[in-house]
């Protein structure tokens, strides 16, 4: 019901998707020229011994010979971890200020993550409207701890999805193992990320709940405490929603040269708040507006 009551209330609330685009777009923008600066010696070295090349391939492959664009991946993938390795002396402080600006985009896009969420959250449990930028900078405090607290906890679930791909480009010795990896890799990071998922689903509720006044920290431990009661069908959910954001955005992203990105990808931010909410709200058996006159009422608790 979580799922199907987001999917509604996604499509009635659309707007605020055209405003997390120009959000992210002023984000991507900052941060692109922070990162090409970061990363210009190492890119200089990639390109210099061909990576680059490869890994642009990579996009030409998918139209020209989309069966072999696994083996491409892992060629150009395997090459620059090479190359990196053997110039880590003279490139760990680029990688380093590389990964770093990583860290400052993810942390920018989930304090705009918190304000969508506490858009929705005031349109879900008293119908109100406000406006995004407005509460950007009213509940900005909130977001930065919130942004910062889950950079935090989400570092395990970054490692094992890290250590994922990496196991597999290390033992990948043929074609059918390719293949065959390929397709495991995707089963595993689609479990994590559902597991993610799953895990902050009450994190930006429970401050909400609270005003903004409980700490980020104890807001994820107190909301996983409210989910847990309804977990199998909040784990199940999540499942379809990474499902979903996974087949939407590489669908369309493929049959239209990546264009379509530009509006399924704040989309699918805007979607994940809204899906948190609901299940989070839908765990307290709470009601929720979904429109002005027509109230979602959550399953009741099972003696």
């Amino acid at each position: 019901m979580s799922y199907k009551n987001s999917v509604r209330l996604l499509t009635s609330n659309f707007v605020i998707v055209w405003k997390q685009l120009l959000y992210m777009l002023v984000v991507c923008l900052l941060t692109a020229g922070i990162f090409y600066g970061a990363a210009y010696q190492s890119i200089e070295v990639l390109k210099a011994e061909g990576v680059i090349k490869e890994l642009g391939n990579i996009f030409e492959t998918m139209y020209t010979a989309p069966v072999d664009i696994v083996k491409a991946i892992v060629a150009a993938f395997s090459h620059m971890s090479a190359v990196l390795s053997a110039n880590f002396s003279t490139l760990w402080l680029s990688l380093v200020s590389t990964a770093l600006v990583g860290v400052l985009y993810y942390l920018l896009k989930n304090i705009s993550m918190y304000n969508i969420s506490s858009v929705m959250y005031m349109k879900m449990t008293s119908f109100a409207s406000i406006g995004y930028t407005r509460n950007l900078i009213s509940t900005l405090w909130q977001a930065v701890r919130y942004s910062f607290a889950k950079f935090v906890y989400s570092l395990p679930i970054f490692a094992l999805k890290a250590l994922t791909i990496y196991t597999y480009f290390n033992l990948v010795s043929s074609t059918l193992s390719m293949y065959i990896g390929i397709f495991i890799v995707m089963v595993i990071i689609l479990l994590l990320s559902a597991i993610e998922l799953a895990l902050f689903t009450g994190m930006a509720g429970k401050m909400l709940d609270n005003n903004g006044n409980m700490s980020a920290f104890k807001a994820f431990f107190a909301g996983n405490v409210v989910v847990f009661k309804d977990l199998p069908r909040v784990y199940s959910n999540a499942i379809i929603v990474a499902i979903t954001l996974v087949f939407v955005n590489a669908f369309l992203g493929l049959f239209t040269l990546g264009a379509a990105l530009i509006i399924t990808l704040p989309a699918s931010m805007v979607f994940v708040s809204i899906f948190e909410l609901t299940a989070f709200i839908g765990a307290k058996r709470e009601r929720y507006y979904l429109t002005e006159s027509l109230l979602a009422n959550p399953s009741p608790k099972k003696k």
